[in-house]
């Protein structure tokens, strides 16, 4: 025999009697219990088998909640202002402003999560899949008057309150837009979140109830965000305003990327197999982001409907390449039961999660729809902190 083989088997053979079990201990399953040995050995909850891999299947269902940093649907404006209405239509001459934004009101909906693992012979290393999708969407309605006279070549503007579509701010629109006595916005918001984690995994049995699991691995993450808007303002007592004021804006974000991902999983029993779960993890994308704002605006005067016009179609595409940091934080109650002869297991698990994209959520402003034709209209980036966060119900088998 092999001096450096007999040397091993010593020590394996000495370390087991010092722990108080045998090998043939450790190789029947009749009996397995992880908490009857001593905590130097580190056993699994399961048996260990030394020539067949592990086999491990979960699916989750999600029950989660956006919040989406800057996501404005409209921006309702306040006013009571005097207006030049001879000469400058457009001209303000004076008066108070109030102008408050309006997000979506975002409200749960449901998702699911899928992975299939497997764990190496002994119970070393491991790899896992999981694809993870949620869809939501959100809506924002609102509807306002002003009340409009006349004075000589001055407009005054009472008591109004206007709703504006929001990533638009254009001056010149956004004061013929108040200049109408009625109006009306409606606004609608879709979100996709699609992400595929390969983890590479190991677990380690710190005693009978403590599990530590580190990871690393690859994360590919998948976003589209949409926001469809449709304004109508109509009503003002002077055509020189730009009466039935029509605008149509849609908004698109898709980002796609790929990147490194690490973290900790943990499990920790109670009694009789319930246990707290955590899992702290982070990862850091590179991807690209395709971006575009769509904008119609329509107005005529009010005297002679036929004969609207297009005040502006304007088109902002924008695509760039970035690094992001994504966060994961989860938490809950874990239950375990083995079955088999205590080769195979049952989880089941029911806790909160918390996911973070900083800066992930990116929309083009349009900041002027006239100008200069031929000339693309000025833009402005628009940006927030994208958050996923809620509920998830687990259920998981190792075979």
């Amino acid at each position: 025999m092999d001096r450096k083989l007999l040397f091993r088997s010593l020590i394996i053979s000495g370390l087991a009697s010092f722990a108080g079990v045998s090998a043939e201990q450790i190789d029947t399953c009749a009996d397995w219990n992880p908490c009857c040995f001593d905590y130097g050995l580190n056993p699994p909850a399961t048996c260990p088998s030394c020539s067949d891999c592990n086999w491990y299947g979960e699916i989750s269902y999600l029950y989660w909640k956006p919040y989406i940093e800057n996501a404005h649907a409209a921006e309702v404006v306040s006013t009571d202002r005097i207006v030049a209405s001879s000469d400058q239509p457009n001209a303000t001459l004076g008066g108070a402003t109030r102008t408050e934004n309006k997000d979506f009101k975002f409200d749960w909906d449901s998702g699911f999560r899928v992975g299939l693992g497997i764990g190496f012979p002994c119970d070393k290393w491991g790899i896992a899949v999981n694809w993870t999708h949620y869809r939501t969407d959100a809506s924002y309605s609102d509807r306002g008057n002003s009340t409009i006279t006349s004075d000589g070549n001055n407009t005054l503007i009472t008591n109004a309150k206007i709703p504006l579509p929001g990533f638009y701010n254009d001056q010149s629109i956004r004061v013929g837009a108040i200049t109408q006595q009625s109006s009306e916005l409606d606004s609608d918001w879709d979100f996709q979140f699609n992400v595929v984690d390969l983890d590479l995994f190991r677990n380690y049995y710190v005693g009978c109830s403590l599990a530590i699991k580190p990871y690393v691995g690859l994360r590919a993450l998948f976003l589209k965000s949409q926001i469809d808007s449709f304004a109508q303002y109509e009503g003002s007592s002077d055509e020189a305003f730009l009466g039935n004021l029509k605008i149509a804006q849609h908004l698109r974000s898709d980002f796609k990327g790929v990147g490194l991902k690490g973290g900790v999983d943990s499990f920790y029993e109670l009694m009789c197999g319930l246990g707290i779960y955590g899992d702290i993890g982070a990862a850091v994308i590179y991807g690209n982001y395709d971006l575009k704002h769509r904008a119609l605006t329509i107005a005529g005067p009010i005297s002679d409907q036929d004969n609207q016009t297009y005040v502006a179609e304007n088109e902002l595409p924008f695509c760039y390449d970035t690094l992001r940091l994504m966060t994961d934080l989860k938490i809950g109650l874990e239950w375990r039961e083995t079955f088999n002869c205590n080769q195979n297991m049952v989880i089941i698990k029911a806790g909160w999660e918390h996911h973070l994209l900083v800066n992930g959520s990116q929309f083009q402003t349009l900041e002027s729809s006239g100008g200069t034709p031929g000339v693309p209209p000025p833009a402005k980036q628009t940006g927030g902190d994208l958050s996923l966060y809620g509920f998830v119900f687990s259920i998981g088998v190792s075979f």
